[in-house]
């Protein structure tokens, strides 16, 4: 329970409120915005809002799902090297 709690402070509330989910990312302060960029929610929240709200297609949402790919890619791509370094010892 504690565990769960912790997570919650640590990695999910951060996330929630830097995604631009409940607080528009243009009116924070400058650190923030910055921090908010390396958030893979924040370009999740900007590509739902793009095609629920507003009704775009796929060219205004292509460079945030460009770059949810890439972040994907890299993750994946470390814990590949990672799952590797441990299978290898």
């Amino acid at each position: 329970l504690v565990a769960m709690f912790a997570s919650l402070v640590i990695m999910l509330m951060p996330t929630i409120f830097l995604s631009g989910f409940i607080f528009p990312i243009e009116s924070m302060p400058n650190v923030l915005q910055y921090f908010s960029n390396i958030i893979p929610a924040k370009y999740f929240i900007r590509i739902v809002k793009h095609i629920m709200i507003k009704g775009n297609g796929l060219s205004a949402v292509a460079l945030d799902t460009l770059v949810l790919l890439g972040m994907a890619l890299l993750f994946m791509g470390l814990s590949i090297r990672n799952l590797k370094s441990i299978w290898h010892k």
